[in-house]
């Protein structure tokens, strides 16, 4: 995994070309750093930025789970002993607003970071940092995981599979009940291949 500034991959010319009439050799990009994972990469996810705090990275491997920051420092890594489809970073928690709760990842002050991680198994855990805390059975292993809100409605899982089905999940609880649907006028039907549904 390297790093290179978008000024020096824009300044820099890969291999050579007939400019002009004369042949032309630009410079070749170079990286500010470099981080060797020792794992093939599935997905390189960026969370939610604050204000005043380092830019994380969080990337998933085949075996394991990294977060970087964005001088190229390894915050924290776990490795996994399931394999892995895909990844969703869905907040960042400063160390003030975790309170009693704890949490950890809470060195040089960036914040605790919350992500989804599903498995080829059908599982989703949710993670802070490199803690557990939540895990529950999806009806599919997805390829893709995203949080979305609908209407009033926050904190809905969407999830993708293989064949593209769409499933949209809640955890937990319950969701908040939604304001009730007016009532169909009278004399209205509702077609017979939707009643089922």
């Amino acid at each position: 995994m390297c790093l290179c500034r978008y000024q020096s991959l824009s300044m820099a010319y890969c291999g050579s070309a007939d400019v002009g009439g004369r042949e032309n050799a630009g410079k070749k990009p170079r990286a500010d750093w470099t981080v060797n994972l020792g794992d093939h990469v599935i997905s390189i996810r960026i969370p939610r930025q604050l204000p005043g705090k380092p830019s994380q990275l969080l990337v998933l491997g085949e075996r394991g789970v990294y977060c970087v920051l964005d001088t190229g420092q390894l915050r924290f890594m776990m490795k996994l002993e399931v394999s892995p489809t895909c990844i969703y970073p869905y907040g960042v928690v400063l160390s003030s607003d975790l309170g009693e709760r704890g949490g950890g990842g809470e060195e040089g002050g960036e914040g605790s970071l919350q992500y989804l991680l599903a498995t080829d198994s059908g599982q989703l855990q949710v993670f802070q940092d490199s803690a557990l805390k939540w895990a529950a059975a999806l009806p599919h292993p997805p390829t893709d995981i995203s949080v979305a809100t609908f209407q009033d409605l926050q904190g809905v899982l969407v999830t993708v599979d293989e064949l593209g089905h769409l499933t949209c999940c809640y955890l937990g609880t319950d969701p908040p009940p939604s304001p009730p649907r007016p009532p169909l006028p009278p004399g209205t039907s509702i077609s017979p291949r939707w009643r089922g549904r």
